[in-house]
């Protein structure tokens, strides 16, 4: 349901895996108070459907692509699991960054691009849109395409936290953003860049951690 990627065979097993960590997930924050939370995925929604309309359309901000699966989904040329995607990743990204204040907002739209460097490759690789843009490019995507995603990713984030109250830091919050890569894992034969945006993903989470005072191996904040 939330993922653009489920037309794609096996992956059904990630898809799931991942759709039940995404309810999970929201389902202990609100419990815990967090009742901003579907306001988060709202606007990354919100984001991920105003910047895919433009960049279907008129090639900005992520360059010139074509959608080639989703023609019965497809809103102003915009396919709804996209935009239900960019609400889960927006929402994951976000809970799963152990700082505060705006490096929180910084580091989840840099680990959004990290994760970029693993879906686009996969999702080109099975079809799903082709690229119109050239190169310069990173693992066959423009390089424009990864500028689009922190892009997106920071108007979200920027809108909720000036909006509302950052919520307390959360223990699994790793883990929901992690459980994003299960899908690609299960269908992905892109191994470089996978495990680049893995390795990549870990040390922005690490970098902002630390820069937020806190210890590498000290437990976060909230039980």
């Amino acid at each position: 349901m939330l993922n653009a990627l489920f037309l794609a065979g096996p992956r059904w097993i990630g898809d799931i895996l991942f759709t039940l960590s995404f309810i999970v997930s929201m389902a202990l924050a609100y419990k815990r108070g967090w009742r901003q939370a579907p306001l988060l995925y709202a606007l990354g929604m919100a984001s991920g459907f105003l910047f895919e309309y433009l960049g279907v359309n008129y090639g900005f901000p992520f360059g010139h692509y074509e959608y080639l699966a989703f023609e019965r989904t497809k809103v102003l040329g915009v396919p709804v699991p996209i935009v239900m995607a960019w609400g889960a990743y927006v929402y994951a990204a976000y809970i799963s960054v152990d700082a505060s204040g705006w490096r929180r907002v910084l580091a989840a739209s840099l680990m959004l691009v990290s994760l970029d460097l693993a879906v686009d490759p996969a999702m080109v690789k099975l079809g799903l849109w082709v690229w119109r843009t050239g190169c310069p490019c990173i693992f066959g995507i423009p390089v424009t395409n990864y500028l689009g995603w922190f892009f997106t990713s920071l108007i979200a984030l920027i809108t909720y936290k000036s909006l509302f109250e950052e919520p307390e830091r959360i223990r699994w919050g790793l883990l929901t953003f992690l459980s994003l890569y299960l899908p690609i894992v299960a269908v992905s034969h892109e191994f470089i860049p996978l495990a680049s945006s893995l390795a990549l993903t870990i040390l922005i989470w690490i970098l902002f951690r630390i820069s937020d005072g806190k210890k590498l191996f000290d437990g976060p904040s909230v039980d």
